[in-house]
């Protein structure tokens, strides 16, 4: 049998249609998987039929698979052996010889093994076990789905290091192994060089993730604060739940000044607190428990002790999306106490949802119990403008009425809710606003009516809607939202359409509850729209309408404006042509009739477009402000024509009725106009330079207001850009720049300066004023950031001596460099520099601030890594420096003394150089001292702090996070510098 074969279906080889069959006949009745079975290329592998008796009596059919590496692959399971035989009577795979099997989670590897299909178990000798956290050597194991039992068993997280000699490892009877979660071994020989050291009962070894692992954190005290000891234990209990013992130890403690002191003191007063964290599933659903208390504590001070605080939360679900008639109900509840937001309120909500007969159910229960009534919070976090404080009791029931019809009538929703519910009071109800809360009895019915479209004679359609959703409460009041709709629509033979809509929507009604509370409105009114399109290229439109009845606007009842619009042309892509009006027939206002004319040019090559648009204010009517007529009228025009290398556009417009001036103004009749001449193209993907010039004019000033031009082309790869807008009347340059830039290489921007002088041009070169100039130069990858800018500021100040002066001069520079080898060493470096430079108002120059982020790896042996940080202040009057400091933040340095052991040091500082505040020294140098010895399988770590004295022991095992540590006090105090603390 050599090859694969897969499901009946693989190549050639002895008896393949058996093999096949024997493999579905093995999984029946399971559900359908994908089978493999590839002897690799062994010409002598083969399958033999043997009829056994077994020692009971029975007879069996044994079939055997034997090769040079026999390889079953079912699913994501493999075995692997060179014997494989398979008992079809008892459903067991038995291995003779040595085997592999692998699952998704772990591997085993032993001899005989057997595998129970019926059981989804296995078994084995002198086996090995490789999961993804730790390896299991024993001499025997079962496997059982989520667990494995080993006899006479050892494991050492050190096995994967590659020691010959393991620096520790555990020896016990009985291992139970739960890859993914924990091994837990019984009667343990702790091994130290392979060495016994000492035996223990029990050991556990956590395997989850960092959050699932047992965590141990000690906070030392003061006078200030409270010494904290924090334990917090994950367990399993069962196969469908897990969860968080945690417990906390508080202490007030009197600070000592010697001895070992692990809490920060002598302990005065204790309190313990804790909880637990609960997360279990069913078949249906998920649901958690969680408790914590935090224990009352008393006061240093004299004060009144702090309350002890619960926080309680229970919770549970099922997991299905919608209930279906085969399925119980759906259930989703909630209890939360949570005393550190909302002290002594206990919150809770329970839903079940059913679906019997085609009608879905649900009971719906919402409130809180306040046991402190008389402090400043008193009610539940869930207490909005939509939502009632309380809810003893709601019933939803909504039957499925998709294809319910009755003629063309369609029912597209039903539903009926019944409920008691406390809320806020409606502040607009009258009889309600005198309480502050009101309980009472609601039914709501909702529904939703369709009329599909119905023809009733040729052309002619009729279609609508309603929806009505109405409350009604035990106080005798209502509220209805009730919103219709009927719309009928008439062709006219092909060439057009008329319709009508009548629509009322109601809201009206009182409410006492608020969050029942809906914006209360009656509209009533009809609209009719007629379109027409007798030709291609002529389309007619209006609409009009009346409104019966507006109770919140009443002024907008009666005749709504008839909006009209002609269009022509809109069959060609040269033309358009268009009339519009809007005529307000309650104000008797025709209002303004626009003429709209649309030509382009249909040829691609040329680019023509003209827009004319004038608008006729049919009526003069007084202005509502300033009682002033006024006549909208006003004609507008843009044009932009020429080829692709010559151009010219402009746009302008006038008013015939413009309001009064100010004094000494003239009437603003004409809009401003705007010309522009385009040469070339301005595009930066072609090489083809262009430059446009441009202007706008004020036709009742008859002045220029300003001018501008664009200029940009290419040099190869150089891309260049200059731009400058003139200020105009007034003069001078209101803003340029020049750009040069080349791609991966370089971009340089200068802007403030003026290319073209104003007075070059016959412009008036403007009063001076302060001008802002600037030069930067910076990186242009193709790709990704840059990665250095230089860039030179200064302002140009005319009032600085009789010709003006320079002001605020700097020169700023950045610098990035990212993983950068030299040999091998490699360095990471961004640099920041701000140098302020000597000008007409600054007499020297200085560094006022520079920064420098720093990795490197020096020959992998030295490694730095942290930030420097200098700033400075100058004293304008004398000249001098009257603060420059230097800061470390977090500045590390690592020297690898061996493969195994790191020394270092932590620096964190901010010297002062100036002297002048002899309240702080002039630095104060006392650093973190550390040292890290990592034996793969396991780590220590110690930690002084030579300012303080602390030192911080920690020891780790892999996968373990922070591990066990211990903070000592120690006279271990490097002196500071005169002044420091």
């Amino acid at each position: 049998m050599s090859g694969v074969g897969r499901c009946c279906a693989g190549r050639p080889g002895p008896r393949p249609g058996l093999l096949c069959l024997l493999l579905l006949l093995l999984l029946t009745p399971a559900v359908a998987e994908t089978i493999t079975i590839d002897t690799g290329d062994d010409p002598d592998s083969r399958l033999e039929i043997r009829n056994i008796v077994l020692p009971g009596g029975e007879e069996a059919r044994i079939y055997v698979i034997q090769g040079d590496r026999v390889q079953v692959t079912i699913d994501d399971q493999q075995l692997i052996a060179r014997h494989i035989e398979v008992d079809l009577t008892n459903r067991i795979v038995r291995v003779v010889g040595f085997g592999t099997f692998i699952t998704p989670s772990q591997t085993v590897q032993g001899n005989d093994l057997v595998i129970k299909l019926e059981q989804e178990a296995l078994s084995g000798e002198d086996v090995l076990i490789v999961t993804e956290q730790i390896d299991v050597v024993g001499a025997a194991a079962t496997r059982l789905p989520g667990q494995i039992d080993v006899r006479d068993g050892s494991f050492s997280p050190c096995s994967r290091c590659g020691q010959e000699v393991e620096d520790y490892g555990f020896r016990a009877e009985r291992i139970e192994l739960y890859p993914g979660d924990r091994l837990v071994a019984f009667d343990v020989t702790v091994l130290v060089r392979e060495a016994p050291l000492i035996t223990l009962p029990l050991l556990v070894v956590p395997l989850a993730r960092p959050e699932r692992q047992p965590r141990l954190s000690i906070e030392r005290g003061g006078l200030n604060e409270r010494a904290v000891v924090a334990l917090d234990w994950p367990y399993v209990a069962g196969a469908n739940a897990f969860g968080i013992f945690s417990v906390r130890y508080f202490a007030d403690v009197v600070p000592q000044p010697s001895g070992l002191q692990p809490l920060g003191g002598a302990v005065e007063t204790s309190y313990l607190g804790g909880g637990v964290d609960h997360i279990f599933y069913t078949e249906r659903g998920e649901g958690n428990f969680h408790f914590f208390y935090r224990p009352g504590f008393l006061s240093r001070t004299g004060a009144a002790p702090e309350a002890p605080q619960f926080t309680v939360r229970f919770a549970y679900r099922t997991l299905d999306d919608a209930p279906a008639p085969t399925l119980p109900p759906a259930i989703d509840v909630e209890v939360v106490r949570e005393d550190a937001v909302r002290p002594r309120i206990l919150e809770y909500r329970a839903q079940v949802a059913g679906n019997r007969g085609g009608i879905t159910g649900t009971v719906v229960s919402q409130g809180f119990v306040d046991a402190d009534p008389v402090d400043a919070v008193t009610g539940p976090s869930y207490d909005d403008r939509l939502t009632p404080r309380r809810t003893p009791v709601q019933l939803l029931l909504e039957p499925e009425v998709e294809r319910f019809t009755i003629g063309p009538l369609l029912l597209r929703q039903l539903g009926v809710d019944v409920g008691v519910f406390e809320d806020s009071s409606n502040p607009t109800n009258r009889s309600a606003a005198r309480q502050q809360f009101v309980d009472a009895g609601r039914l709501l019915e909702r529904h939703y009516l369709e009329l599909t479209p119905l023809p009733l004679w040729s052309g002619m359609e009729l279609s609508g809607y309603t929806n009505f959703e109405g409350h009604y409460y035990t106080t005798g009041e209502r509220q209805i939202d009730w919103d219709t709709r009927l719309a009928g629509e008439q062709r006219l033979a092909g060439f057009g359409t008329f319709g009508v809509v009548f629509r009322r929507d109601v809201n009206e009604g009182e409410t006492p509850f608020r969050f029942d509370q809906i914006p209360l409105r009656t509209r009533t009114d009809v609209t009719a729209a007629l379109e027409l399109e007798p030709l291609p290229w002529l389309t007619f439109e209006t609409v009009g309408g009346y409104v019966f009845t507006d109770t919140r606007r009443s002024e907008l009842e009666g005749f709504l404006p008839v909006e009209s619009s002609l269009r022509l042309f809109d069959d060609l892509d040269w033309l358009g042509l268009s009339i519009s009006n809007s005529y307000d027939i309650e104000e008797d206002d025709p209002g303004e009739l626009e003429f709209a004319l649309r030509l382009r040019s249909p040829e691609s090559s040329l680019q023509a477009e003209l827009e004319l648009t004038h608008t006729e204010d049919l009526a003069v009517r007084p202005d509502r402000l300033t009682g002033e007529p006024t006549d909208e009228s006003v004609t507008t025009v843009e044009f932009d024509y020429g080829l692709r290398a010559l151009r010219v556009d402009f746009s302008g417009g006038y008013r015939y009725f413009p309001p009064p001036p100010e004094p000494g103004e003239p009437r603003e009749y004409w809009l401003p106009f705007e010309a522009g001449l385009t040469v070339g193209t301005l595009e930066q993907e072609d090489s083809v330079p262009g430059l446009r010039v441009a202007y706008q004019r004020d036709l009742n000033r008859r002045r220029v207001d300003a001018l501008s031009y664009d200029a940009r082309g290419r040099i190869g790869e150089l891309e260049l850009q200059v731009t400058q807008t003139f200020d105009l009347p007034e003069g001078g340059t209101a803003r340029s720049s020049i750009v040069a830039h080349y791609p991966g290489a370089a971009r340089l921007e200068a802007t403030g300066f003026a290319p073209l002088r104003p007075e070059w041009l016959g412009l008036p070169a403007g009063a001076p004023e302060v001008r802002r100039y600037t030069v930067t130069l910076q990186d242009a990858p193709l790709d990704g950031a840059e990665e250095w800018q230089v860039r030179y500021v200064t302002r140009y100040d005319p009032d600085l001596g009789t010709d003006g002066g320079l002001r605020d001069s700097a020169l700023e520079g950045r610098l990035q460099l990212e993983d950068e080898r030299v040999g091998r060493s490699r360095f990471s470096v961004d640099l920041f520099l701000d140098l302020q430079l000597r000008d007409d108002l600054l007499e020297v120059s200085y560094l006022r601030r520079a920064s420098l982020q720093l990795a490197a790896d020096i020959e992998g042996v030295v490694g730095v890594q942290g930030a420097f940080g200098y700033r400075a202040t100058l004293d304008n009057s004398t000249n001098e420096l009257s603060r420059a400091e230097l800061r470390f933040d977090d500045l590390a340095v690592t020297v690898k003394a061996t493969d195994q052991l790191y020394l270092g040091a932590i620096f964190e500082d901010t010297w002062e150089f100036t002297g002048n505040l002899p309240s702080e020294p002039a630095f104060d140098f006392r650093p973190e001292l550390f040292v890290v010895w990592d034996r793969c399988c396991w780590a220590f770590i110690g930690a002084l702090d030579t300012e303080t004295g602390d030192l911080r022991l920690s020891l780790t095992a892999p996968g373990a996070g922070r591990g066990v540590t211990q903070v000592l006090e120690t006279p271990l105090v490097l002196p500071g510098r005169e002044g420091a603390p």
